[in-house]
């Protein structure tokens, strides 16, 4: 139990270090600086965070249903 809540944090960092990865190639594509941000850059950094949480989903589809119920 003690290691779950830095797992979380570091796992919010991976988030952030890669959504700003994400941004700045996707001004790298589009011909920018990586810096100054269009938001045409945003839109790519969107779709990829986003497929990261689908995939993520197929974790917890493998789980048991009765997984957890000792808990309500």
């Amino acid at each position: 139990m003690c290691w779950s809540i830095p797992a979380v944090q570091v796992s919010l960092s991976f988030g952030v270090v890669l959504g700003a990865a994400l941004l700045a190639a996707a001004s790298f594509w589009h011909g920018g600086n990586g810096i100054d941000l269009q938001p045409g850059d945003f839109l790519p950094a969107f779709i990829v965070i986003g497929l990261v949480n689908v995939l993520s989903l197929w974790w917890f589809v493998r789980l048991d249903p009765q997984e957890g119920a000792q808990m309500r």
